[in-house]
């Protein structure tokens, strides 16, 4: 018997904007994740963008900004006015899913980021980002915290 509409729906809701494809290992993404920060540092964007399935959706919610599409998202890193270094700190990796903390040193001033990417069929075909920008920790709960390197 072939699926019910309801059946499908559910599906779909649990992994949205589903490419038909094969899982994507945790070993693959890693990899995947290695190689696009390379890319990037080298400034090769092309190559940067080639883990981003056509139809990806990149979303910045602090700005309330999506980006439809692979081609949309080159063409505005490209057109991105100053330099920019990543700096990455952590990636953590799941089955279909990627997360990585890094910096980014915008013209040298730092932004905190963690992004999440969502794999299928070895592409990205979703991925968010969060942005913090530094701020000077309040003296008042110096006696429970230890600084970090930044």
């Amino acid at each position: 018997m072939g699926r019910t509409h309801g059946t499908r729906r559910r599906h779909r809701a649990h992994r949205p904007l589903a490419i038909e494809g094969r899982t994507t290992g945790e070993r693959e993404i890693r990899q995947l994740v290695d190689r696009q920060f390379v890319m990037m540092r080298a400034g090769d964007f092309d190559a940067a963008h080639e883990w981003y399935a056509d139809g990806v959706i990149v979303e910045w919610p602090q700005s309330a900004e999506r980006i439809r599409g692979k081609g949309n998202l080159l063409d505005l890193r490209r057109a991105y006015p100053g330099g920019v270094r990543f700096e990455v700190r952590r990636v953590t990796t799941r089955r279909d899913l990627g997360v990585s903390e890094y910096v980014i040193r915008y013209d040298g001033r730092p932004v905190y980021v963690t992004a999440i990417a969502e794999f299928d069929g070895g592409k990205v075909v979703r991925e968010t980002h969060y942005f913090a920008d530094p701020f000077e920790a309040p003296r008042w709960r110096s006696q429970w915290v230890e600084r970090m390197e930044s």
